[in-house]
């Protein structure tokens, strides 16, 4: 704007705006030499007019529609080429424009009228009012500018509106990306499209189409693809099972009698129906890894007598017991442990048994990792006696890591109080003569129950003897000769070759006293080397 310029030229209201209002004062000094003329006081109004920068004014061709905007009032440059504040000047002793600002290529700055003390001092705000209702007024949309941090945010709030962004015939675009003229609005929404960017950005913009998966991978390594629906298909079948009828043969972990109703996967409780349809890898995992419970077996042996696999031990006698067992897992890992139930207390007098569980060494690892099919085995021995007839068990404990189940089996050493046999020249009639007898003879470690034949071997000169506790209430029902002749038979007893007695077996150091029926030959007998007898009950 040019700070000077004249109207009304060669007229008799010819007036001059002056350069300044400085210059218009020293023009109009005290009248004390009456030279002020009426030029000076035109020059003073028009100076004070064209600095009111705005006022009302009119186009030059339309005189007749007039408006309230910037006019310097200069015939020949009625422009404001400057830049413009709105706001107050300054914050404390600092002018708010600044050789920086005012070298910008910016037109026009808005800044607050607030108190410099003022806490709200960050914040600029531009109300837009509308509305004959000044209860609207205080929640009117607004635009703020607002300092936080080092850096300052542009907010447009209505609180209690909506905010629409219109572009009638043009296309809006957010942070450079394009989004659909009203236009394209218009034509193009309907129910069940999406917006989908289209092109190449930042030349491509947002399209209404239906969705559709125009790639050929979905997803990415390492990250989650979740797909949902209700139901999910594919090429038009159902990607979960359903299906009520029942399943006629046991496959895998399916079994007979089972179906996949719907909601029946997951479910609170079987028959609710108050979960999710099956999936077709659950399906699939169910029938491919089935629950298989682990395969173990246990078996004793008494290796005092002997002979591998014998299952019998003499009462009182200290008897090596050896243990064999094997686990097998397939759906869990497993921790296992044999226990020796009713290992005798030997320092508790008159036969009383100790009947807790006590821990064995297995002599294997605690566990082993979950490998389907994987087996261990061992064999070990442990030292067992017992004080009156009866078993020893040893139970093998198998607890299923994953689940807590736990399954047992158990293996017995049947302790007896042995049968005896032999041969000699005296003709045992009392518990002295016995008690002489069992301390040299030979004994026969076996059940009691066994129906079918004892077979012994005897070898001298002398009577034959038999006998076995008399709490075995059983008689001999048949005796066999090494050449298969009956020379016994409970039917026949006035042709036995065998009589039988009550005698008490009292040996030093015995658990206990014992009476035991005895079966004698009749006459003495002579075997020129080792003769098999064949004893029956």
């Amino acid at each position: 704007m040019s700070l000077t310029y004249s109207i009304n030229l060669n007229s008799i209201t010819e007036t001059t705006r002056q350069e300044s209002i400085y210059t218009v004062l020293n023009n109009l000094p005290n009248n004390t030499d009456k030279l002020i003329s009426p030029r000076d006081v035109r020059d003073a109004f028009l100076t004070s007019w064209s600095n009111s920068i705005f006022k009302i004014t009119h186009p030059d061709s339309y005189i007749n529609y007039p408006y309230i905007g910037i006019d310097t009032n200069n015939p020949s440059d009625r422009d404001f080429k400057h830049k413009m504040l709105l706001g107050k000047r300054s914050n404390g002793s600092l002018d708010v424009m600044s050789s920086t600002l005012l070298g910008t290529d910016t037109d026009i700055f808005f800044y607050n009228t607030k108190s410099d003390t003022d806490p709200n001092i960050d914040s600029t705000k531009l109300s837009i009012l509308a509305g004959d209702d000044s209860n609207y007024y205080p929640s009117a949309p607004y635009i703020e500018s607002k300092k936080t941090g080092t850096e300052i945010d542009l907010n447009i709030n209505n609180p209690n509106g909506n905010i629409n962004v219109n572009s009638v015939t043009g296309r809006i675009s957010v942070n450079n990306v394009n989004f659909p003229t009203l236009s394209e609005n218009t034509s193009d929404i309907a129910d069940g499209k999406v917006l989908r960017y289209v092109g190449t950005y930042p030349n491509g913009k947002f399209e209404w189409v239906i969705p559709a998966v125009t790639t050929t991978t979905i997803g990415s390594p390492g990250g989650t693809t979740n797909i949902t629906g209700s139901p999910v298909t594919l090429n038009g079948y159902n990607l979960e099972f359903v299906e009520d009828t029942l399943v006629p043969k046991t496959i895998g972990g399916v079994d007979i009698g089972d179906n996949f109703e719907s909601g029946s996967f997951n479910e609170t409780a079987p028959g609710l129906n108050d979960g999710d349809d099956w999936p077709m890898t659950e399906v699939i995992r169910k029938l491919l890894y089935p629950y298989v419970k682990p395969e173990f077996n246990i078996s004793v042996s008494n290796l005092t007598l002997g002979s591998s696999g014998d299952i019998y031990a003499e009462v009182g006698v200290n008897s090596n017991i050896e243990i064999s067992y094997d686990v097998t897992i397939f759906s869990y890992d497993v921790d296992y442990v044999i226990d020796d139930i009713t290992t005798p207390n030997l320092n508790i007098e008159n036969g009383s048994n100790n009947t807790s569980s006590i821990a064995i060494n297995a002599g294997g690892p605690s566990y082993f990792s979950n490998n389907p099919g994987s087996n261990i085995t061992n064999i070990f021995s442990h030292p067992v006696n017992k004080s009156s007839i009866g078993n020893v068990d040893f139970k093998l404990t198998v607890t299923e890591i994953g689940s807590g189940t736990s399954y047992d089996k158990l293996a017995s050493i049947e302790f007896v109080d042995p049968m005896y046999y032999g041969v000699s020249s005296v003709d045992i009639t009392n518990a002295t003569e016995f008690t002489t007898f069992v301390s040299t003879a030979n004994k026969l470690v076996k059940s009691y129950n066994d129906q079918s034949y004892y077979e012994v071997d005897y070898d001298g000169v002398g009577y034959l003897y038999f006998a076995y506790p008399n709490y075995f209430v059983t008689n001999l029902t048949e005796i066999k000769d090494p050449n298969g002749y009956i020379i016994h038979d409970i039917n026949s007893l006035a042709l036995s070759s065998f009589d039988s007695s009550s005698l008490v077996r009292d040996t030093p150091g015995s658990p206990y006293q014992l009476n035991y029926t005895v079966y004698k030959t009749k006459l003495p007998t002579t075997l020129d080397g080792p003769s098999t007898f064949k004893f029956k009950f």
